[in-house]
C-alpha cells in the first residue's frame, strides 16, 4: 500500500483546494498505519523503514522476520483483496471524518469591541 503514496502525492501537488489536500494526507497516513503497526509490534523503529519501503518501491516491502527488505511476492508475503479493500476503506473514512470534525470545530475569528457600550 505504500506504493501507493507517491500517486496520493501528486495529486496532492496538483490541487490547490485545502481541504482535497488535507484529504489526501490524511489518506495517505491511513494507508502507511497497517505497515507501521506491524513494524512497531515488530519492536522495529517504523519511519527509517518506511523511507527505506518507498525509495526501493514497489513489489518491495520489510519482512519482519528476517529483518530486510525483500522482494514481497517473492517471499510469498502477500496482501489478501479483503485487507487491501479494508485499508482503503479505512483511509477514506478517516479522510471524511477528519474533514467532517474541522468543518464542525472551525471557528471564526471573534470580534471584539473597543466601543465601552457594547
Amino acid at each position: 500500500m505504500i506504493a501507493c503514496q507517491s500517486a496520493l502525492c501528486v495529486a496532492s501537488a496538483q490541487t490547490t483546494a485545502p481541504i482535497k489536500q488535507a484529504a489526501l494526507r490524511v489518506v495517505q497516513q491511513a494507508i502507511e498505519a497497517p505497515a507501521r503497526a506491524i513494524l512497531e509490534n515488530a519492536g522495529r523503529e517504523a519511519a527509517p523503514i518506511i523511507d527505506d519501503i518507498r525509495r526501493a518501491g514497489s513489489p518491495i516491502g520489510f519482512d519482519v522476520v528476517r529483518g530486510e527488505l525483500v522482494d514481497m511476492v517473492d517471499a510469498g508475503i502477500v496482501d489478501s483483496l479483503q485487507m487491501l479493500k479494508t485499508v482503503v476503506r479505512t483511509a477514506i473514512h478517516s479522510a471524511a471524518l477528519a474533514l467532517t470534525i474541522d468543518v464542525i470545530v472551525h471557528t471564526g475569528k471573534q470580534e471584539i469591541s473597543v466601543n465601552p457600550e457594547g
